[in-house]
């Protein structure tokens, strides 16, 4: 399917013309975190904007395989991967220069987090179930990094 047959017809067809339209056009690599359709949309996108590699973490098997369908570089499952130690060996040590997270789970967006280069943008789409911690100093502040919440249903 089309890219820009998705923008128009996804159901977070909002969550995904935010993010084309944001400043992350011409960026090397990506990483996702967990979530299935707008996840392998995601995927897609990265690639038409111009992402080099775009790698995917996810636990479900099926989910993997339409990463892998998709375009994904390098597919990880972070339940038997060394996910950090994988993607900054791809990435020479400097990390992702875009992440963007849809699962919500703390786990992911702490290892999405961590993966992120200095002055990298994060993208958050995932809902956390309930309150989590995250070391803002390390992951956000000292990092420069700038990262953008999208709400890409109306419901919310």
């Amino acid at each position: 399917m089309p890219i820009e047959f998705k923008l128009r017809t996804h159901s977070n067809d909002e969550a995904l013309v935010k993010e084309r339209r944001g400043h992350i056009v011409n960026c090397c690599t990506r990483v996702f975190a967990k979530k299935g359709y707008s996840h392998s949309s995601m995927r897609e996108l990265a690639k038409a904007c111009g992402a080099a590699k775009v790698y995917a973490m996810e636990v479900n098997a099926n989910r993997r395989s339409v990463a892998a369908t998709m375009g994904a570089d390098l597919v990880l499952d972070p339940a038997t991967d060394k996910v950090e130690e994988r993607i900054l060996a791809e990435t020479g040590g400097t990390g992702v220069d875009v992440l963007l997270e849809m699962s919500g789970h703390p786990a992911a967006i702490r290892t999405a987090f961590s993966l992120l280069r200095t002055g990298g943008r994060a993208s958050l789409l995932g809902i956390p179930s309930k309150p989590f911690e995250l070391d803002f100093a390390r992951d956000i502040i000292f990092k420069g990094a700038i990262v953008q919440g999208i709400n890409g249903r109306k419901m919310f």
